[in-house]
């Protein structure tokens, strides 16, 4: 599909998003999003062009668009899933490894309060799981006490905190 110049100043959002699904030449894209097409705006369902993209599988598309400002922690309006989700979701250990190269948030949650670390858990595969895990433990070295506590709050076990008050100290003045 061939693009002129006016077109892409015009209508460079909504052409983006037709190219996106219709699984264009590289170039198309490319050249739109040298034009300025914006890569944070939605369609009528509020999914993002990158969103569209990760269903492909096709990692050049999903770099340019990285590469050109995408938004990696947007969120679906309805279900509440970011990029790295729906990459956790659907996309291979490649594709999930440049979205969390760009800082996608592990611990961000969606409507049904999982993450990304939970979705990669739930798909059950060992590399994925691998990446998103080494990535939570540089968003936040104690992720796995945080884990470990919401998993035993999730089963309805109480945690105790074993601490004794302190005695207030007496001094004598001499």
């Amino acid at each position: 599909m061939a693009v002129s110049k006016t077109e892409a100043e015009t209508m460079g959002h909504q052409l983006l998003h037709e190219l996106v699904q219709q699984r264009p030449d590289m170039e198309d894209i490319c050249w739109l999003i040298g034009q300025g097409a914006s890569m944070t705006v939605t369609d009528k369902s509020g999914y993002t062009p990158l969103m569209h993209m990760l269903g492909t599988g096709n990692s050049g598309y999903i770099k340019a668009m990285l590469d050109h400002g995408a938004d990696v922690n947007y969120r679906h309006p309805s279900s509440g899933r970011s990029i790295l989700q729906i990459a956790v979701s659907r996309s291979s250990a490649h594709i999930i490894g440049m979205v969390l190269a760009a800082n996608g948030d592990v611990f961000q949650k969606d409507k049904d309060s999982d993450n990304a670390l939970a979705l990669a858990r739930r798909r059950g595969d060992a590399g994925i799981l691998s990446l998103v895990e080494a990535r939570a433990k540089e968003q936040q070295p104690d992720y796995q006490a945080r884990e470990a506590l919401m998993a035993a709050a999730e089963a309805g076990m109480q945690i105790e905190k074993s601490f004794r008050p302190l005695k207030p100290l007496k001094f004598r003045m001499t």
